[in-house]
């Protein structure tokens, strides 16, 4: 599903968190201010882009769940940032956070995230 560059998006319709066998999502340059917990029921999602949603400041910590997930891009958002719950995501292999200028800090145990190839 591809929402890029829907700046008038700020809320994310409900009827999303339905699509359970959904594997891609991109929400890129949208005007979304946050992610509701209930992100955490999209069980198939293989990527998640949401870089340039400038708007967008914090992640939930049902993030976690998306066992499944590959790819994470948040690059220029204004996450502050990241739970902890992220380094559940054992699969991921890119997280993009380039030019996020308000994260202060990263998980400490980024260890467990083998197969993490780019950060």
């Amino acid at each position: 599903l591809d929402l890029s560059g829907c700046l008038g998006l700020r809320n994310i319709p409900r009827s999303l968190w339905s699509l359970k066998g959904l594997q891609t999502l991109r929400m890129a340059g949208t005007g979304v201010e946050e992610l509701p917990e209930e992100i955490g029921s999209l069980a198939g999602l293989q990527t998640l882009n949401l870089s340039c949603c400038f708007n967008l400041r914090e992640i939930p910590r049902s993030l976690g769940l998306l066992t499944g997930l590959l790819t994470l891009r948040m690059a220029g958002t204004s996450v502050k940032e990241l739970p902890e719950e992220i380094v559940s995501l054992a699969g991921l292999h890119t997280l993009d956070l380039a030019g996020c200028k308000s994260l202060k800090e990263l998980p400490v145990c980024f260890s467990s995230m083998v197969l993490l190839q780019t950060l």
